[in-house]
């Protein structure tokens, strides 16, 4: 589909000054940004800023290449909002680390919650749709692989646990193929699991492939 967008998208430095050294600080604010699918007309607007916090620093490349170290970095977020045409909007925060390192001869970055959180380790908060409160947690690190000889990171595992008020937890797997199974090879997964609950009691499951 063709997407029309329009707004405005900043990018500043907050503290240090380069984002390579330790605890340096990035702020990107998105003000009115208008996404609009040219085909249906059904558009959003986003607005928000995410601050993004060097926690590992400038690393040695060879540090990373040779699987003796890690980068690290925080992403939070206390305004980040989506409005909708027919009027409705979601509201949320963030807090989450994102891991990378190299193991088993494979390089993989991690979504982590944060354990500082309003509810421990999660990774965002705050109202949804139909004004109910809700929070996300991964109750196994979201994982994303270098696959294809370093040509494209593939979502290769994690599960995600959405906390809403009055409801049944739903249940996001990540990492299977496009029946629903754990792919045998994790470059090739494609698809995530969706597990919920209807008000009625009967619980329903969708496969949703990324690509």
């Amino acid at each position: 589909n063709k997407i029309y967008r329009k707004g405005t998208i900043e990018v500043q430095l907050l503290t240090g000054s380069s984002w390579y050294e330790t605890n340096a600080q990035i702020k990107v604010s998105v003000v009115n940004l208008e996404l609009r699918d040219i085909n249906t007309g059904l558009s959003v607007v986003v607005n928000g800023t995410r601050v993004y916090t060097n926690l590992s620093g400038d690393l040695d490349i060879l540090d990373l290449v040779e699987g003796t170290n890690e980068m690290l970095r925080k992403v939070e977020s206390t305004d980040l909002s989506i409005s909708y045409g027919d009027g409705t909007s979601r509201v949320w925060n963030e807090s989450y680390f994102i891991r990378t390192r190299k193991a088993n001869f494979e390089y993989y970055f991690e979504i982590l919650g944060d354990p500082a959180a309003p509810n421990a380790g999660a990774t965002s908060w705050g109202v949804n749709r139909t004004g109910a409160n809700f929070y996300t947690v991964p109750s196994t690190p979201i994982k994303a692989t270098l696959c294809f000889g370093g040509a494209v990171w593939v979502t290769t595992g994690g599960e995600v646990l959405i906390h809403t008020d009055n409801k049944p937890t739903t249940q996001v797997i990540h990492g299977l193929d496009n029946l629903g199974n754990v792919s045998a090879d994790a470059c090739f997964a494609n698809t995530m699991k969706v597990i919920w609950t209807d008000d009625s009691g009967e619980v329903h499951q969708a496969l949703k492939q990324y690509y």
